[in-house]
């Protein structure tokens, strides 16, 4: 079925159709979505189809020891590069309040803002370098926000040294090893980072495949003067 047309189906039309596919349909599909105009893509639509092709996928997944001893370690990867990411936001913060408080002649509010995005390995022999036809440039940059772990750290109108300074995707309260993984990790920790790719679709075999995990602190100087 044309792109065009699914577009114009009722939702359960939708879901309908989409029950008819193969996994290897179903990525094409989320693909082709990805890849039209930002202002035209139905990302509620995307997100069917992902969801789709995740369940699929976790159906026929099976948990040897070597993946599971992987997806662990993607998980304390995962967290560790978060909060890294996020101690080099705050210490970047801190340096721009000094800043400000000793009178810089430029520097009156700041942004900082902290993006980790986590890349898989292609299930072709070698990584693909076409990005734009791959299903996991689709998971790893959403066209909703461009990553999967996306913060707004620190900013001089909100710069509170008495605040918890932890990322909102590190939860070392609770363990995330339920729902989604029940019956799998009941004897280990798993981190809320990759509950969190759960919810956004990833499958198990996805996170598995996680190989390499990229940290932006984005900075944004900003002055202003009335006069």
């Amino acid at each position: 079925m044309d792109v065009q047309e699914l577009l114009k189906l009722e939702w359960g039309e939708q879901d309908r159709y989409l029950e008819t596919l193969s996994v290897e349909g179903l990525e094409s599909l989320a693909i082709e979505l990805y890849d039209l105009n930002y202002s035209k893509v139905d990302k509620e639509l995307l997100g069917m189809v992902t969801h789709e092709r995740a369940i699929r996928i976790n159906q026929d997944f099976v948990w040897t020891p070597e993946k599971r001893q992987r997806f662990l370690q993607v998980s304390k990867e995962l967290t560790s590069r978060i909060e890294a990411g996020y101690e080099e936001a705050w210490r970047i913060a801190d340096s721009l309040e000094e800043r400000i408080k000793n009178g810089d002649v430029f520097l009156n509010d700041y942004e900082v803002d902290l993006k980790v995005t986590p890349y898989m390995k292609s299930n072709e022999a070698e990584v693909s370098n076409d990005w734009k036809t791959s299903i996991e440039l689709v998971l790893s940059e959403p066209k909703s926000w461009f990553s999967v772990f996306e913060e707004s750290v620190a900013g001089h109108f909100h710069y509170d040294t008495s605040s918890v300074r932890v990322s909102k995707f590190i939860d070392t309260e609770f363990n995330w090893n339920v729902e989604y993984l029940r019956g799998v990790f009941d004897d280990s920790w798993v981190d809320y980072a990759i509950h969190w790719l759960l919810d956004l679709n990833w499958s198990f075999q996805d996170i598995v495949n996680i190989d390499h995990i990229w940290v932006d602190v984005a900075v944004k100087y900003q002055s202003f003067r009335r006069f």
